[in-house]
């Protein structure tokens, strides 16, 4: 199983924020399914939301303490930090 990092951006006038989670899921396909039907959650009439798939490799940190950029937000992709 691969692990991925999900972002949810939830806004209507203004930014209601991020939510980040993490999924666990055979590939990166299987990972958008979950992520998208978060997301679909979230989205309303008027509260919009946009969702992205972020992959983590074996040797990145995830969970709560990964505070994502954003840079790696928009993109998707994430920057090699040292820990």
């Amino acid at each position: 199983m691969k692990h991925y990092v999900a972002v949810i951006h939830s806004w209507f006038i203004s930014s209601k924020g991020f939510e980040v989670f993490d999924i666990d899921a055979e590939n990166e396909e299987a990972a958008w399914s979950v992520a998208k039907s978060r997301c679909y959650d979230a989205d309303s009439t008027f509260n919009h939301a946009a969702v992205t798939v972020i992959e983590i490799g074996p040797d990145e940190r995830s969970g709560s303490s990964l505070r994502l950029t954003w840079k790696e937000r928009i993109s998707g992709k994430l920057e090699r930090r040292r820990t």
